[in-house]
């Protein structure tokens, strides 16, 4: 805003160049979602370090059959750090610095890219969970015991019959477990572990612990989430998990945001991100006034809101004065009523506005309402740049959702007749339009805040009606419905109520000093930058990606990808399958080739007998998705976001 000369900063990190969404914004999100962060065959656990300039580019940690692994979020990808490193559970710290529980019964301290052998714990025992925090705190349990680093051994705790299955620490002044599979622990050093009474007669799934002190607990399977606050009350998160999921383990990575780790299926897992909103925190109230100072609120008031002439603009005088009941407002000239309170001075104002307050008074409530003015400023022009940018999404997908089906080969429905429809798997639909903006590569440091802004209205609006849509990875929730009826009505109802979700988010927020404290001041010091780009660029610059997702949706419905481990080297391999569509690696294991060929589900795959094999994508097809950059090895091996369905010969 032209009264304020904040300097703006983008927050660090290079742009994703794969189609997995990123957490939502800079701190914390606007509203409450889930956000899938990559599926994956072959994690055992997962622990969270949270980035040091207290932003969402957190570095996962993950133990896998094949090693120890970090997934970095801001740039989608994998990385082996220590593949003789099978970790039973990760507690890390950094980036850079973790502490694993391994298979082969030590606990392992791995910093900087070095591993270390920690001493061994008491009588024996095989840590199997960690927990750790920055200020040195370290714990370990095993089925012996639980134990507490001192700094140069290991100190047995009371258990007091508990068995741990889950352990976080938020350092010195707090550890957290959940034992015999069901009941919230807490540790004290009179008493041992005991349980939180709060969670007597509940079943606790897992327990997670964050450096801003925050702890998150999560009920098994689909129960809500929740998180302690300062006063030692407990918040709920008002979304439940997505689909039918079975947690595996939760692991927090501030007051904002936790991490999951899903069993999605046999030998299938999802890493999944819970963003806790800030409309959803609990409320603060504005600053408590004394009589006198509300009297001379009441007065600053009335002189805002009052027009040089004299005539009220936005009270009566059977109103009380209330210059706070106007931060939402549209027509509210927030810049004007900033200036003229700044150059103010108490001598005219006290002139003019006489009363039972003093300057001491007025000392206090002049900055008060000025930041406050300022931040509405900037929370009104957010959800303005919100707004436009989801209405620029829309008229972007409504092109290409009318197009793509087609060239499919999905056969446009004559009408809601029940018979004829086509197969579309809704969740992946609707992640494409809360995530498409996600894929924008090269433009991550630019757009980034604003994607993620975007992508939480419109997960917020599906959100509101009616809840989170299957999980697109499972075939067994497809949901059979009229494609063109889908975007017809449904995709519009979604807009619509993203755009009341928004509305009613920009209303909660200037009405409670936290959250406009929060997102004011984060937009303000350019925590929250929203790009100079129009939003009809910031949409157009995101079209491959969300092209990209509505072919990963509809392929499921027609197409599959038949692999088989091709060993007859001297045969023609182009005389069976099309060489459009068939994408082959060598098997070095086996000595043979790897080879994946897309085919109509359903069809003839018998390598065999080429005459009769098909019926195959048309060439046309294949080429549209090799023009929007998707790599064949991604797609025929069902990576960044492809799920295609698996075929056999």
């Amino acid at each position: 805003m032209a009264t304020l000369n904040a300097q703006q900063k983008v927050a660090a990190g290079s742009a994703s160049s794969t189609l997995l969404p990123l957490p939502l914004t800079p701190l914390a999100s606007i509203n409450t979602n889930w956000t899938n962060i990559a599926a994956t065959n072959f994690a055992i656990c997962m622990s969270a370090a949270p980035d040091s300039e207290g932003n969402s580019e957190d570095t996962l940690w993950v133990g896998t059959a094949s090693g120890l692994m970090i997934y970095s979020i801001v740039n989608s990808t994998w990385t082996t750090i220590a593949p003789d490193i099978i970790a039973l559970d990760i507690a890390a710290i950094s980036a850079t610095e973790a502490y694993i529980a391994a298979g082969s019964g030590s606990l392992i301290h791995f910093i900087n890219g070095q591993s270390e052998s920690m001493p061994a714990v008491p009588g024996g025992d095989v840590p199997s969970r960690v927990a750790a925090a920055g200020d040195g705190t370290l714990w370990a349990a095993g089925p012996a015991g639980c134990y507490l680093w001192n700094g140069s051994g290991w100190l047995t705790t009371n258990l007091n019959g508990q068995t741990l299955n889950a352990l976080a620490t938020t350092g010195a002044n707090g550890a957290w477990a959940v034992g015999n599979l069901t009941t919230l622990l807490s540790y004290s050093a009179d008493g041992g572990w005991q349980p939180v009474p709060e969670f007597a007669n509940q079943w606790i799934g897992s327990v997670g612990a964050a450096p801003d002190g925050s702890v998150w607990i999560a009920g098994p399977n689909n129960q809500p989430f929740q998180v302690l606050q300062s006063d030692g009350s407990w918040l709920t998160v008002p979304m439940s998990s997505p689909g039918d999921l079975a947690l595996s383990t939760m692991k927090a990575a501030s007051r904002y945001r936790c991490y999951v780790l899903w069993f999605s299926g046999f030998l299938s897992l999802q890493l999944s991100c819970l963003s806790f909103g800030v409309v959803d925190q609990a409320p603060v109230s504005f600053p408590a006034m004394t009589p006198t100072q509300t009297s001379l609120y009441a007065a600053i008031s009335q002189f805002l809101l009052t027009t040089p002439a004299g005539n009220a603009s936005a009270a009566s005088d059977a109103v009380p004065y209330d210059i706070r009941t106007h931060y939402n407002d549209t027509l509210a000239n927030l810049e004007t009523w900033y200036t003229n309170l700044k150059t103010e001075t108490w001598a005219a104002f006290i002139a003019a506005y006489p009363g039972d307050y003093s300057e001491d008074d007025w000392n206090v409530l002049q900055p008060q309402l000025l930041t406050e003015l300022s931040y509405a400023e900037e929370v009104n022009a957010l959800f303005t740049n919100i707004n436009d940018l989801n209405q620029a999404i829309e008229n972007l997908n409504n092109t290409a959702m009318q197009s793509i089906p087609g060239m499919v080969g999905l056969a446009q429905p004559n009408g809601p007749d029940d018979d004829d429809t086509v197969l579309a798997i809704l969740g992946g639909v609707l992640q494409a339009l809360m995530w498409g903006l996600s894929g924008v590569g090269g433009l991550g440091e630019v757009l980034g805040f604003a994607m993620g802004a975007a992508a939480s209205a419109l997960g917020s609006g599906l959100d509101a009606m009616g809840g989170s849509p299957p999980n697109p990875g499972d075939r067994s929730q497809q949901i059979t419905t009229t494609y063109y009826n889908l975007t017809q009505n449904l995709l519009l109802g979604i807009y619509k109520s993203a755009a009341l979700v928004s509305g009613n988010s920009q209303a909660a927020i200037v009405q409670d000093w936290g959250m406009l404290n929060l997102v004011g001041n984060a937009s303000f010091t350019g925590l929250w930058n929203w790009p100079d780009q129009e939003s009809s660029q910031i949409a157009a610059y995101a079209q491959n990606a969300y092209e990209i997702w509505f072919f990963q949706m509809l392929m499921t419905a027609k197409w599959e990808v038949v692999y088989l481990l091709w060993l007859d080297e001297a045969g023609p391999w182009n005389s069976r399958t099309p060489d459009y569509c068939t994408y082959t690696e060598p098997n070095i294991g086996m000595g043979g080739t790897d080879t994946y060929f897309s085919l109509e589900i359903g069809g003839d795959a018998n390598v065999y007998n080429p005459p009769e094999m098909g019926p195959f994508p048309a060439q046309e097809l294949m080429n549209a998705i090799w023009a929007l950059g998707v790599q064949p090895a991604d797609f025929y091996k069902n990576q960044n976001g492809w799920i295609n369905p698996q075929g056999s010969v």
